[in-house]
């Protein structure tokens, strides 16, 4: 297999490290009572903890896999934490532009000025990236560390019986 089409295996993990480390970067800038304010997805919190402990989860999938030579195992992982990831983004996308509901009225994005920043741009990459890369994880070909490549040895053939004379 060509050097560059096997670096593509590590598409899912680097996704699943982006998803982790953009949670920790901006992700909404806001003004409230005339005071500019930028959160996190940590800041945000609550349900949110799910995403990175989504990225963890395929990252540790497909290092446990990877490290016993068989990273191909590792794809339903993925592509179900992704998909948790990506739909609970949407879900709540989608429920914060239909407007909050407070007790002085429907607050929606445009009254106080929200807008996306490279955090949640980040992790929804991320995901996107952990999606793009289970092609890679599902093919066949090399899919971990081979015996030789990292101090390992082959396994020694196996020795013949010897046979008593008759």
């Amino acid at each position: 297999m060509p050097r560059g089409k096997g670096l593509l295996i590590f598409l899912t993990p680097f996704g699943a490290a982006v998803v982790v480390i953009c949670f920790f970067l901006p992700w909404v800038k806001f003004s409230c009572v005339g005071v500019k304010r930028t959160m996190s997805g940590a800041q945000l919190g609550g349900v949110f903890w799910l995403v990175p402990i989504a990225g963890t989860v395929a990252l540790g999938a497909f290092a446990y896999c990877f490290s016993r030579g068989q990273a191909r195992k590792s794809w339903p992982v993925a592509v179900l934490a992704s998909l948790a990831g990506l739909a609970l983004i949407v879900y709540k996308y989608l429920s914060l532009w239909r407007g909050e509901e407070t007790p002085y009225g429907t607050i929606t994005p445009e009254d106080i000025g929200l807008t996306v920043q490279v955090g949640a741009a980040g992790t929804v990459l991320g995901l996107l990236l952990v999606l793009a890369g289970v092609p890679f994880l599902r093919s066949p070909g090399r899919a971990g560390p081979q015996p030789g490549e990292s101090g390992e040895t082959a396994a020694p053939p196996a020795l013949e019986q010897e046979r008593p004379l008759q």
